[in-house]
């Protein structure tokens, strides 16, 4: 996941609205929080301590606080990254954009959490389809558009365009001209802005559904 979070602020109200968006966190209930003294209290700092509501407010008013928040979102998932076994990344394809807009309908759900559950409730239903190990990243890269991509996501991405029927004979893991005209169907076929490549919009329908 390429943090994002500085950009927050400015783009996150141009998303569009596509229930698909919410795809990959729609089962999110409140997480397990984990002990940190003998009583079972540890203190949250920063943005994880606001209530869930003012997260809300902040993200449909474009509050500049928006950029604390997903500076936030990325260091805990970093932070998970390292401490939970087995996870070398739990976002591996999705977006520090779309992890906060997807949030959005949680909080909207749980007001009166905190922002630190919120994510953990997050990261806890992002680990079913985390990057085990580490993963080469390529670029994706066709004309003027070019993303960042691990290998393994690349691969995942190429086996669904397959499951699409419009991928044969390619050599997983890498991308060639086949995926690209594979992606230029998909998106067209989707109402996708048609960009050849594996970018937000694209990788969220498509690794999303099952």
């Amino acid at each position: 996941m390429v943090p994002l979070s500085c950009c927050l602020a400015g783009h996150l109200h141009r998303w569009p609205a596509n229930g698909f968006l919410l795809v990959v966190l729609i089962c999110l209930v409140p997480g397990q929080v984990f002990s940190a003294d003998v009583t079972g209290r540890f203190a949250i700092k920063g943005a994880g301590a606001a209530k869930c509501a003012a997260y809300v407010v902040a993200f449909e008013t474009k509050s500049p606080k928006l950029a604390s928040y997903g500076g936030w979102i990325d260091g805990f998932i970093s932070v998970t990254n390292r401490n939970r076994p087995e996870v070398f990344d739990l976002a591996p394809w999705q977006s520090t954009e779309f992890l906060a807009r997807a949030l959005v309908g949680f909080c909207r759900e749980n007001p009166t959490l905190n922002f630190y559950s919120a994510v953990e409730s997050m990261a806890n239903k992002l680990q079913e389809s985390a990057l085990a190990t580490a993963s080469p990243v390529l670029v994706a890269r066709n004309g003027e558009k070019a993303v960042l991509v691990y290998q393994k996501v690349l691969g995942d991405m190429q086996d669904k365009l397959q499951g699409e029927g419009l991928l044969k004979n390619v050599e997983r893991g890498k991308f060639d001209q086949g995926t690209i005209q594979a992606l230029l169907q998909y998106q067209k076929k989707n109402n996708i802005r048609m960009t050849g490549v594996p970018d937000q919009i694209t990788l969220i329908k498509l690794m999303g559904e099952r």
